[in-house]
């Protein structure tokens, strides 16, 4: 009997599940170098990280200091950055004289044919007396579309007070007003010069400007003229990538890409084998869901079309040509990519395409506590532990980069890449189809324990 109780415990014991790891239990860790005094560091994730991730929102990482003390941290999402850039040129402008009006017949204008409507002469026509001064300038703004502000060049003169109005067209026959109360100011006191030469307007100019002073028989003498505008450069953060995925598998329908595991589904790039190339495709991507059937959990999978388009690789004159990243939901987990080749356009032959991911990686905002090093572990369980970014750097405005020197992991040339293998004696979740099994046979034996108590019992009562 004391033989049965031993083999219950014993197989109740190795069948029972782990206990639940400490915060720092993970498959992977690597030290974290930092730079600055901190105590805030940033560091971007490489690609191992993803990889070797055990949750799609990355809550399995944790930052440790050299106590094993687990330390706060927050995510942060690189954005596009915004750079204003000034563009500024001289351009060509035509003096008119004294209420001279384009299209009446007091001028003659003469445009060039290449259709490009560059101005070459603005004149007075034949009709018209001379009258003295300056009504005011046609300016060519066809090198600069879009102008929103511009600069006067004058020789100095008597009235240092000029007012003037600026109107825009495409056609030299219909204006819009861009500013009614313009002013070019030249003063000059005790070799002292104030000068106010600008003007800045809120609607884009048309491809003709048309400025005309207040005061023709004072109006300065215009030596040149500049026209300018302000354009938004948008740079978007720079994506990571992984290494080209060959297809493990092919059929009639296409070739079957396998996912690394937690890499975000946001940029897409198919590499064709061959130059001159060009495949109409099909992407999808395999869903599945389990569905209860007694004991058994049997996966249902159907695919899922995420585009279409075209991939191409072509030869030109001005180098090789190749189709851009595809753009996706951003979706990160496991899973199968099927790439499906629409055979009217041709055959592959023994080459394969294959599959780059790309996403722009998160970066690790913590805060430092303790001694150095610093360890960041991922792969392990447990529930996401990262704060609101707000809320590790109190009073940081929504949108603002945190601020927090940087910091990098200490890996090698092969983990960085996200090439290297899993750690010597990872143990793997034991399966839950074993753990069924123990447990099963656990009440097997306790059962038969029993029985053959109550016929010991039995048999001790028979026997008085």
């Amino acid at each position: 009997m004391k033989a049965l109780l031993a083999l219950l415990l014993g197989l109740l014991v190795s069948g029972a599940p782990a206990a639940e790891p400490r915060p720092g239990d993970a498959l992977h860790r690597a030290e974290i170098v930092t730079t600055g005094t901190g105590p805030f560091h940033r560091l971007p994730l490489p690609l191992t990280v993803y990889q070797g991730a055990a949750r799609a929102d990355l809550g399995d990482l944790r930052v440790l200091n050299a106590q094993g003390e687990v330390l706060p941290h927050a995510w942060w999402c690189p954005e596009a950055t915004r750079a204003e850039r000034v563009q500024q040129s001289q351009v060509p402008f035509f003096p008119l004289p004294p209420a001279a009006e384009p299209g009446t017949g007091a001028l003659e204008v003469y445009v060039r044919r290449q259709g490009d409507g560059t101005l070459v002469a603005v004149r007075p026509g034949r009709e018209m007396a001379p009258v003295p001064g300056t009504g005011g300038l046609i300016i060519d703004a066809t090198r600069l579309p879009g102008a929103q502000f511009l600069h006067l060049s004058a020789a100095a003169g008597p009235q240092p007070w000029h007012a003037y109005t600026l109107e825009s067209s495409d056609d030299l026959e219909h204006w819009l007003m861009l500013k009614g109360d313009a002013l070019f100011v030249q003063l000059e006191h005790q070799g002292q010069q104030l000068e106010s030469a600008g003007s800045r307007w809120s609607t884009p100019a048309g491809r003709y400007l048309r400025l005309r002073w207040r005061d023709p028989a004072t109006a300065p003498r215009v030596e040149a003229v500049s026209l300018g505008r302000n354009s938004q450069e948008i740079t978007p953060p720079e994506p990571l990538w992984s290494a080209p995925l060959a297809p493990q598998d092919e059929d009639a329908q296409g070739f079957v890409y396998e996912l690394p595991a937690q890499l975000p589904l946001e940029q897409l790039r198919i590499g064709l084998p061959q130059l001159n190339l060009l495949l109409p495709y099909t992407l999808q991507r395999e869903q599945c869901q389990r569905r209860e059937q007694r004991l058994r959990r049997q996966p249902a999978c159907i695919w899922q079309t995420l585009a279409r388009g075209v991939a191409y690789r072509l030869q030109s004159g001005a180098g090789e040509v190749e189709s851009g990243a595809l753009q996706l939901d951003g979706t990160a987990g496991a899973g199968r990519l099927r790439l499906r080749l629409d055979a009217a356009a041709g055959l592959l032959g023994t080459a394969r395409p294959t599959l780059q991911i790309g996403f722009v990686p998160r970066e690790l905002v913590f805060l430092a506590r303790g001694a150095a090093p610093y360890t960041l572990t991922w792969g392990g369980s447990g529930l996401p532990a990262d704060l609101p970014l707000g809320t590790l750097q109190p009073g940081l405005a929504p949108g603002q980069p945190p601020l927090a020197a940087p910091a990098s992991l200490a890996l090698t040339a092969a983990e960085a890449s996200g090439t290297q293998a899993a750690p010597p004696g990872a143990a793997s979740e034991p399966s839950p189809w074993l753990l069924r099994g123990a447990l099963l046979l656990g009440l097997l034996v306790l059962g038969l324990m029993v029985r053959a108590l109550l016929l010991q019992m039995r048999g001790a009562g028979g026997a008085k």
